[in-house]
């Protein structure tokens, strides 16, 4: 089976970069950490690594496209022979990926709390976790204004952040999902990855 290779975390706040060129084509042999591509984001053109070695197997978005972090990229004969699995590069920014039978994973789901009396929604300011982040409970998730007022969010439980549901900019309803957090003890959500 092959092992597909996702676009990494690029930096804070950055969703998706272009693919400016592929360092292997279908059939190359790659060696872990030979570079894959080059991906150029808004703030610089980053060497991405191989987190694994093998063969070339498919490339999946082509120079030129634009792809989301998160995307599905290239597929590596990692001989294994173990079942296709996703993963980030070690020690990059990288969004830890999960197999894809983790889909029907549970996940803590952090809803927008109320914000006061007749607040209704409420707008992402910053958030203060990305994916992969580790958080203890209390510690701020977010920063959210309203109204009246900017309230940081502490978070209820201690966990994993996975994925964060809305953008910093965009306005949330109170109950809406904001933040799939992995929280052992706590998951009771199936992940809608």
């Amino acid at each position: 089976m092959a092992f597909e290779f996702k676009l990494p975390e690029l930096g804070e706040g950055l969703a998706e970069g272009e693919i400016v060129k592929w360092d292997v084509k279908p059939g190359d042999e790659i060696k872990e950490d030979d570079t894959l591509l080059e991906v150029q984001s808004d703030k610089s053109v980053e060497e991405i690594p191989s987190p694994v070695s093998g063969k070339i197997l498919k490339i999946l978005v082509p120079e030129g496209e634009t792809a989301s972090v998160g995307d599905l990229l290239v597929e590596i004969d990692d001989g294994s022979g173990a079942p296709a699995q996703s993963v980030a590069p070690a020690g990059s920014t990288a969004t830890p990926a999960t197999p894809a039978s983790a889909a029907a994973k549970s996940v803590y789901q952090f809803k927008l709390p109320e914000l006061g009396e007749g607040l209704a929604e409420g707008e992402i300011v910053k958030w203060d976790v990305k994916p992969g982040d580790e958080i203890k409970e209390d510690d701020t998730l977010l920063e959210v204004q309203s109204d009246k007022s900017v309230e940081e969010i502490p978070s209820p439980v201690t966990g994993t952040v996975i994925k964060i549901l809305v953008p910093e900019g965009e306005t949330a309803s109170v109950g809406e999902a904001l933040v799939d957090i992995d929280a052992p003890g706590h998951n009771d959500t199936p992940s809608c990855r």
